[in-house]
C-alpha cells in the first residue's frame, strides 16, 4: 500500500523551503561556514522533515520525505 501523498500544505512548506535555499534545492550545499557539505544537507533535510511533520498531512521519516522530493 502507498503511502499517503503530501497535503497542499505541506507542497507550499516544500516549495518555500527550497525557494530560501536554492543550493539545497539543487543538491548542492550553499557553503555555511563550519558545516560541511553532508551535515549541511542533514540539517536541512531535518528542517524540512520537522515543517512537513508539522503541516496538515501525513507524517513521514527524513528518508522517507526524500524520497517524495
Amino acid at each position: 500500500m502507498r503511502a499517503p501523498r503530501l497535503s497542499c500544505q505541506q507542497f507550499d512548506v516544500l516549495i518555500n523551503f527550497m525557494r530560501a535555499r536554492p543550493h539545497f534545492a539543487a543538491g548542492r550545499a550553499g557553503g555555511t561556514i563550519g558545516l560541511t557539505t553532508r551535515e549541511e544537507h542533514e540539517l536541512w533535510w531535518n528542517q524540512l522533515t520537522e515543517q512537513l511533520n508539522s503541516a496538515i498531512g501525513p507524517n513521514k521519516s527524513t528518508t522517507k520525505w526524500q524520497k517524495v522530493c
